[in-house]
């Protein structure tokens, strides 16, 4: 479900069974994910400084070498009740939003993980975590608040981070707004599942079963013929 690439190149997999796997070119390790179950690994990504980020059903953290260099996994579960909500910062109203009680907050499965800068931010389909590595603190955003509350992934795509919903299409996420982007409407009720760089402003939509699409985040023009353009 989940492949990423570390800074020493080398390959990690996270799989269905609560085991990330991984590859250095010549040997294959195994490490254990979560103690209090065996999470599907869906979501995974490293930083600049090595260490790697996972997320799954009700579950997410970081592995990194304990005191003898021995790659172990750091769950952030148990943190979670007590990150801060920063649910209101996001509203144009804050009027209507009232803070989650902890008891509430769901984790639900972390599908899709980005890093930028010193921040990682965990997406569920209703849930934002954003952890900031510099201070070793946790946020939570309710993202079903704010009205999205199918959300299947989140991408960075060069200096943005895309959130890209199924119901309302895709949005980028600042530091204190989610704003639909240009054209971005139209991936509404298409679920999109892969977002690759194309050029400096547009980028390749993969969709389960709409299509592919080239997509200028920029101008919200969007081209659904590229492909069979390119190899006439």
């Amino acid at each position: 479900w989940a492949i990423t690439r570390d800074k020493f190149g080398a390959m990690w997999f996270g799989g269905d069974d609560g085991i990330v796997i991984r590859y250095d070119g010549s040997k294959w390790t195994r490490i254990p994910f979560g103690e209090k179950n065996q999470a599907v690994i869906r979501a995974g990504g490293s930083d600049e400084d090595g260490i790697v980020y996972g997320g799954g059903a009700l579950e997410f953290g970081y592995i990194e070498p304990d005191a003898s260099g021995i790659r172990t996994y750091r769950s952030m579960t148990d943190r979670f009740p007590s990150a801060m909500e920063i649910t209101k910062s996001f509203a144009a109203d804050t009027s209507k939003i009232d803070d989650t009680p902890p008891s509430e907050r769901p984790i639900g499965e972390i599908n899709s993980l980005v890093i930028r800068d010193s921040k990682v931010y965990f997406m569920g389909r209703g849930t934002l975590i954003i952890y900031n590595t510099l201070i070793d603190s946790l946020y939570y955003v309710n993202l079903r608040k704010l009205g999205f509350w199918q959300s299947e992934r989140i991408y960075r795509i060069k200096d943005k981070v895309i959130i890209a919903n199924n119901i309302r299409g895709l949005f980028e996420l600042r530091e204190n707004s989610i704003t639909q982007l240009p054209g971005g409407d139209f991936f509404g009720y298409k679920m999109c599942l892969a977002m690759l760089p194309y050029d400096d402003n547009r980028v390749i939509v993969g969709t389960l079963s709409n299509g592919v699409f080239l997509y200028d985040f920029s101008s919200g023009v969007v081209d659904g013929n590229f492909i069979d353009q390119g190899f006439s």
